[in-house]
């Protein structure tokens, strides 16, 4: 496998990884229950993640929808990422 398949397998399971954690806290959260911190669904959107965060945000979960500083980090996140891919991508093409 190629370094860019690596790259994007690793996205993957991040990103999977924080849809699992936008699921469970929203199931939690209707068992009222203990729940995943903001900060730790905030950081896995910092980590590679953010596509997972806003995928749990939309159907069907709608999860943290409301919160603006979720859609902040998420987007914003989501933007640096995908320059820094764009970047990698170009570095290691040329």
């Amino acid at each position: 496998m190629t370094l860019i398949n690596w790259l994007a397998l690793g996205l993957f399971v991040l990103n999977l990884r924080a849809y699992y954690l936008m699921y469970t806290d929203k199931q939690r959260a209707q068992k009222q229950i203990w729940r995943i911190s903001e900060q730790n669904l905030l950081l896995s959107a910092l980590c590679f993640g953010s596509l997972g965060i806003l995928l749990g945000m939309q159907t069907p979960l709608y999860h943290k929808r409301r919160k603006w500083y979720f859609w902040a980090v998420a987007l914003g996140s989501l933007a640096i990422q995908i320059v820094l891919l764009g970047w990698i991508g170009y570095e290691f093409n040329t």
